[in-house]
């Protein structure tokens, strides 16, 4: 049973959204604690989505972005009916460079306690009509990005007159990744992996890398560093220095000694590889629930001979099972419906084994097919020019 009504002050959604939308004997309605929240997250996702979770919402609110969380239940509303919620979902109001535009995004949700064709459908309905009655201005558009996995979706977006992304389309999480089980001893790992990236983890090894676990300013200036070396070496592009501190700020790097406490919510991870004095390689991972999730890395441009990144994820990967994560999610794989040009990062993840895993499609809800139309207009000038 989930309760959501007492145990928080944070009213700073209340008057400018609906408190509830009623639809077809279902309805939603506003969650208010964080701990609830979070459980019912780590209970019914897997990997756990900690784009979803209570933290993530916080740092999005820290970007300038509006959050909405609703929990969605079935049968006309009472106070008993809010004890059982079927799925939650964390909504996300994306603003852009320009004034008078705005979209509204659901990230790897909503996280259902059930699927199946009924279930899914009634999630997709109850988001679509409850971003219909938010606040004066009309988003240009919804966008869902499933938690559930390409063979389970069955909902018939086409008759809910969603489609395709046809603007920003990068702006989503991939849709193929790898899961790799570090629940194994080191011997199995190892086991599981290709042979070059064996012979490379033990090379750094026998070459003298380190790794440290760093955190607060001193961490995020090292990431920093490294990410505008990988960025100018590999043509990609960077979030602000400003994005990486507040995202740290709102999930913090702590070693909580009670390894189940602390994947009951987001703890931020940020290792270094360093060779003596020099630091060679830094990666960021969020830990939740049952996944250790690596979401950003770079690399130095210097003494790569040495192969600190592969000694980098090991090392990842053996903390993450050490603190009690099953899951270790490389947050992206080159796949058919990529948008993202991942094809050198993919070999190098999939040299350390695991299973690709494929969520269902991202779709849009368009409210304002005039201005969108307008948009892909402009985006075409701009490529021809």
């Amino acid at each position: 049973m989930y309760s959501h009504r007492n145990q928080s002050n944070n009213n700073d959604l209340i008057g400018v959204f609906p408190i509830r939308t009623i639809f077809h004997h279902m309805h939603t309605s506003e969650w208010q604690d964080k701990t609830s929240w979070n459980q019912f997250i780590t209970e019914h996702s897997s990997p756990a989505s900690f784009l979803q979770s209570w933290e993530w919402g916080e740092f999005q609110k820290s970007i300038g972005n509006d959050v909405l969380r609703v929990g969605m239940y079935t049968g006309e509303f009472h106070e008993q009916s809010e004890q059982d919620p079927f799925g939650i979902a964390s909504m996300h109001k994306i603003t852009t460079p320009l004034p008078s535009i705005h979209y509204w995004y659901v990230p790897r949700g909503p996280i259902m306690k059930r699927t199946g064709a009924e279930m899914e459908l009634n999630a997709v309905r109850l988001i679509q009509r409850t971003i219909k009655k938010i606040g004066k201005r009309v988003p240009l558009f919804l966008r869902i990005n499933p938690s559930w996995t390409k063979s389970e979706d069955t909902v018939l977006w086409d008759g809910l007159e969603f489609c395709r992304p046809r603007i920003l389309r990068r702006k989503r999480e991939p849709e193929t990744t790898l899961i790799t089980d570090i629940t194994l001893i080191d011997e199995a790992l190892l086991g599981n992996m290709r042979q070059k990236t064996r012979y490379n983890i033990r090379l750094a090894q026998r070459k003298g890398v380190k790794t440290e676990r760093v955190s607060g300013k001193r961490g995020v200036d090292i990431l920093w560093q490294l990410l505008q070396q990988t960025s100018l070496r590999e043509k990609i592009n960077l979030h602000t220095k400003q994005y990486y501190i507040d995202l740290c700020d709102a999930i913090k790097n702590i070693d909580y000694p009670d390894k189940t406490a602390s994947r009951q919510r987001p703890n931020s991870l940020i290792l270094i590889a360093k060779f003596e004095n020099s630091i060679l390689a830094a990666g960021l991972w969020i830990g939740f629930g049952d996944t250790l999730t690596y979401l950003y890395g770079g690399s130095s441009d210097t003494q790569r001979n040495l192969m600190a990144p592969y000694k980098l994820h090991w090392d990842a990967m053996r903390w993450g099972r050490n603190h009690g994560y099953a899951k270790y999610d490389w947050w992206g794989i080159d796949g058919k419906r990529s948008v993202f040009n991942l094809s050198g990062v993919s070999r190098f993840k999939q040299g350390f084994g695991g299973d690709k895993l494929e969520f269902a499609d991202t779709y849009d809800f368009v409210f304002r097919e005039r201005a969108l139309k307008y948009l892909e207009t402009l985006k075409k000038i701009r490529e021809i020019f």
